[in-house]
């Protein structure tokens, strides 16, 4: 998803901050899943 302005132009936002322990757990999660597949897609680049 990209933030947009009232113009609807790309705009930037401040990073997302968990606060809550479950919200904590949830984005280490997630970057860790990120991190995976930047990892793997050039294997699975190379198979298609």
């Amino acid at each position: 998803m990209v933030a947009v302005d009232d113009a609807g132009k790309p705009t930037t936002m401040a990073p997302l901050r968990p606060f809550k322990p479950d919200e904590r757990r949830r984005l280490v999660a997630a970057e860790l899943r990120k991190t995976m597949w930047r990892e793997k897609e050039p294997r699975f680049v190379a198979i298609r």
